[in-house]
């Protein structure tokens, strides 16, 4: 069975992002393969 994937966003660094990708492995990981990213990381890696 393919899994859905699931993007979580968050618009500053304050890793909620990260805890609900954490829940949703944790708790769904068999139906959903969930990743994060934070936005302001993304303008930080991208623009620099």
């Amino acid at each position: 069975m393919n899994r859905k994937r699931v993007l979580v966003l968050c618009t500053g660094i304050s890793r909620r992002s990260q805890i609900a990708e954490g829940w949703i492995n944790h708790l769904l990981g068999e139906r959903f393969k969930a990743r994060s990213l934070s936005t302001k990381l993304l303008e930080w890696l991208v623009i620099g």
